[in-house]
């Protein structure tokens, strides 16, 4: 049982708290501090309404090191509380160099800029609105990477899973790396299968020789021409953009793959 000595010195017998407010008022008081503390809760740093906007940032070329640790669920809150940003989906692509080609999907909380504007207004995050073309740094325990929002939906969902059939040109290949190059082998990059090679045409590179009065065409006697044909795994937007290790899929482009150990760079020269 309460000593009421000690129970006395803390409520009077007036019933005040401390002698200095009444306990009824202390407990209204308490109640608005926690309404209070709960809208603070849903205002933005910057005094705006929260908000969550979903953007694409493209790290760029990143030591294999370094990619390997960039996961799902990586966050970063530069203003020293938790879930500023989280990353939703990570994106990995080979290079020649041996380095890999980041790209992160990532919801980032921030506050609007103009809260008039609804849902509609851009939000400002880390001090600098969230927009196209802005230089973004992620920092975690386990590293720093600096990256370019190329995106910014409102929309948390990225497309559709697809598959995508291409052909890609690799000229000039040495004859003991076209050999090793057949149909079924497959890119895995973590734990995903991004490309199945489905077909393979491998033929002696031609090369110009100037002879003493013309020109003659002759085969390369140790390097190929090699067309792959491939099913991607791709993401299909509303907007018909096809997005490939969340990157858009287009003709002419260079695209680098990583098939089972061996690497290839060629040219896409077609999409069904």
């Amino acid at each position: 049982m309460a000593d009421d000595s000690t129970l006395s010195s803390v409520i009077d017998e007036d019933g005040q708290l401390f002698g200095l407010i009444n306990v009824i008022d202390a407990l209204v008081i308490l109640f608005v501090i926690a309404i209070v503390g709960a809208g603070i809760a849903l205002i933005g740093p910057f005094g705006g309404p929260a908000d969550t906007r979903y953007a694409t940032i493209d790290l760029g070329p990143q030591p294999e090191y370094t990619a390997s640790q960039i996961t799902a669920g990586d966050q970063w809150n530069p203003q020293g509380g938790s879930g500023g940003l989280t990353i939703r989906e990570v994106f990995v692509s080979p290079r020649a160099d041996g380095d890999r080609h980041v790209i992160v999907r990532a919801a980032v909380n921030g506050s609007a800029i103009d809260p008039e504007a609804g849902n509609q207004s851009a939000i400002r995050f880390a001090g600098e609105p969230l927009r196209f073309g802005r230089t973004m740094m992620i920092e975690t325990t386990q590293y720093v990477a600096e990256g370019t929002v190329t995106d910014v939906s409102f929309e948390e969902n990225a497309g559709t899973s697809a598959s995508q059939i291409v052909t890609v040109q690799i000229n000039e290949l040495p004859q003991q790396r076209a050999d090793r190059l057949g149909v079924g082998m497959s890119e895995v990059l973590g734990d995903d299968e991004t490309a199945t090679v489905t077909a393979v045409d491998v033929v002696p590179t031609e090369v110009i020789r100037s002879g003493s009065s013309e020109f003659e065409v002759i085969e390369h006697p140790r390097n190929r021409d090699v067309t792959l044909t491939l099913d991607l795994n791709v993401r299909e937007q509303p907007d018909g953009t096809v997005l490939f290790r969340g990157q858009r899929l287009r003709g002419d482009q260079e695209l680098t793959l990583d098939l089972g150990g061996i690497t290839v760079s060629g040219e896409v020269t077609s999409i069904e």
